[in-house]
């Protein structure tokens, strides 16, 4: 049977292409599930787990057991797959999907035969008549991949030629069903036919390869569940096609035996119905890849927490250690979240939730948007304090991000008891030298030495669009002000310019940092009357910030993160330059007055107060 027959032949029989799709559809469902339930499938040597941070690359391929969209590298699920996983549940999974499996490729493959046989078919009893022969034949094959991947560990590059001594082997299951036998008999006979027909197989896949390519290339451009639709709309049809092409040319059929008419001709309601099918299946396979449909299956009760959102202010930071956030106390974000309960200190946590993402609309103005996700933390220790943390290899799983840039990365944290979230999206970027993924940290997130304060310090020197949430049960002034303490001590300090940073340190309020670091100007000999403020901070903080709400008093230490804030303007006084920052508090102004000398170094610091 010709390519253009077979292909003709199944749209006529649309049935037996549903099996395939109908395969892809399970994968997918089972992937995302077990990104929330905690397991996964040990099927990677034939399906590509989700992983939303590899693109989706042209690729040509032949299917061997039956065509599906995993050897076109499209990922059967759109969000990440779980790395920590139950590995008795995951086996016992795995199990029932290979049983399924084996009784659809029965039923596929034999289904397939009756286009050559000319018979009538019923799928169900194709499936049960081979069943055990292909439950058998995957767990042989499963233990051969692993045996090469075993030795390939060994022996490198010369893994090559352990997969090329599989090759005579591949047709072993057409084998199986076109002539009805066990699987030893199988095997020999496909080395038989590989060698009898090498020159048309080795043609015939390179072709399809070919074919392959041009579709999968000429769709880079769709977003992924479009892709993930396509394919498994046409793929199915002609990797099938291709299968039954092979099939066809094994097929040895007496000389005498006249051609018959197929008597399985299908009705034109069930063709309509199957049509139906066949085009609604992907779909719902797109939106299970999305996982979004996760949120219906978490029954936890879910609370809420009031947040504030805050960026950093990259341009001011030193080094890119010392950090100062501009904080926007104005919008009006939340986070809700499936928490399990804390108090027996479970190993890790995981559910799902809704946050509040701030998103820049039109005209420069913010809006928010709604964004739901599944995560699984584990339990870190630090000082006898236990906080919960994502990895940096598991990422948090977006699953309604709708964006022409994938999903970013997430960090989230949660301390305190359960009482405060912190939350923040690591923007996408188009990293050099061919690679692709996340712009990546090298410092991922830290906590403060009591464990109860999330430190958001990075190594990086990019402006990002994304700002970082601080999610609590409960919000105080003192709440932030420890914030800004554990953040100013934790950063470090240099003497590239002390001006700003004593300035930073002022608005913020961290004067217990000012006492701390005034020892290191006398070291480095910069003249500055640090000490004489030293008794005096408390009580003007308390001053100046005392009566102040939470939103105003955010409004004013965000100031250190604004040029607007911290503007440095030159004076001469007594024949000598220097330059000031005007540091503005709601009944006072103070300056912060310095020198610099020829060589850049700084010589003098004074806090003067209007």
């Amino acid at each position: 049977m010709k390519f253009i027959d077979s292909l003709f032949f199944l749209i006529r029989q649309p049935k037996i292409v549903l099996i395939p799709i109908l395969l892809d559809v399970l994968l997918t469902l089972l992937i995302t599930t077990g990104a929330l339930w905690g397991f996964t499938i040990f099927d990677s040597l034939e399906f590509t787990i989700g992983n939303p941070i590899q693109p989706f690359q042209p690729t040509g391929t032949y299917p061997i057991w039956i065509p599906q969209i995993s050897d076109l590298k499209v990922p059967a699920g759109f969000i990440h797959s779980t790395l920590d996983y139950n590995v008795a549940l995951s086996l016992i999974i795995t199990t029932a999907f290979f049983v399924i499996k084996s009784f659809l490729i029965g039923a596929y493959l034999g289904s397939l035969k009756s286009a050559l046989t000319k018979e009538k078919t019923m799928i169900i009893h194709e499936g049960r008549s081979y069943f055990k022969r292909f439950f058998l034949l995957h767990i042989l094959f499963a233990i051969i991949m692993v045996v090469v991947i075993i030795l390939g560990s060994f022996i490198g590059p010369f893994v090559i030629i352990l997969f090329l001594l599989t090759i005579p082997y591949i047709l072993t299951p057409y084998v199986v069903v076109l002539e009805d036998c066990d699987i030893t008999e199988a095997l020999g006979e496909s080395k038989n036919l590989v060698r009898q027909h090498f020159w048309f197989l080795l043609r015939f896949a390179l072709l399809l390869i070919f074919i392959t390519f041009l579709l999968t290339l000429s769709l880079q451009t769709l977003p992924k569940s479009v892709i993930y639709i396509t394919l498994l709309i046409v793929y199915p049809f002609i990797g099938s096609a291709a299968i039954l092409t092979v099939m066809g040319r094994l097929y040895e059929r007496d000389e005498e035996e006249e051609p018959k008419e197929i008597k399985d001709k299908i009705k034109l309601p069930f063709l309509l119905a199957c049509y139906f099918v066949l085009f609604s299946l992907p779909f719902l396979g797109a939106n299970l890849a999305k996982g979004e449909y996760l949120m219906f299956l978490d029954f936890s009760e879910k609370q809420t927490f009031g947040g504030l959102s805050y960026r950093s202010a990259n341009g001011y930071i030193l080094d890119n250690t010392f950090p100062t956030y501009e904080w926007h106390n104005d919008e009006k974000i939340k986070i809700k979240l499936s928490l399990p309960s804390l108090e027996n200190e479970p190993e890790k946590i995981s559910g799902t939730g809704t946050v509040s993402i701030v998103t820049s609309a039109n005209g420069g103005e913010h809006e928010i948007k709604n964004v739901d996700f599944i995560y699984t933390l584990h339990k870190s220790i630090i000082n006898d304090t236990i906080y919960y943390r994502n990895s940096q290899q598991e990422s948090i799983s977006l699953l309604n991000w709708e964006s022409d840039i994938p999903q970013p990365a997430v960090t989230m944290m949660v301390n305190n008891d359960g009482n405060d979230v912190f939350f923040y999206l690591s923007e996408f970027s188009h990293p050099q030298d061919g690679a692709f993924g996340f712009q990546q940290t090298e410092t991922y997130f830290d906590v403060n030495e009591t464990g109860e304060i999330f430190l958001p310090i990075r190594n990086d020197t990019i402006m990002y669009s994304y700002p970082y949430y601080w999610f609590s049960t409960e919000w105080t002034k003192e709440k932030v002000s420890s914030f800004f303490d554990s953040k100013n001590n934790y950063s470090a300090y240099h003497l590239n310019d002390p001006g700003f940073q004593i300035a930073s340190l002022i608005r913020e309020g961290s004067y217990q940092t000012i006492i701390r670091i005034a020892p290191n100007l006398t070291e480095q000999n910069i003249q500055h009357n640090l000490d004489e403020w030293k008794t005096r901070w408390e009580g003007f903080f308390e001053d100046q910030y005392g009566n102040l709400t939470l939103s105003e008093y955010l409004m004013y230490t965000s100031k250190s993160a604004t040029y607007e804030g911290f503007e440095s303007h030159a004076i001469t006084e007594n024949g000598k330059e220097y330059y000031e920052r005007n540091i503005s508090f709601p009944t006072a102004q103070l300056k912060v007055r310095y020198s610099v000398n020829e060589d850049g170094q700084f010589e003098e610091l004074y806090i003067i107060e209007e």
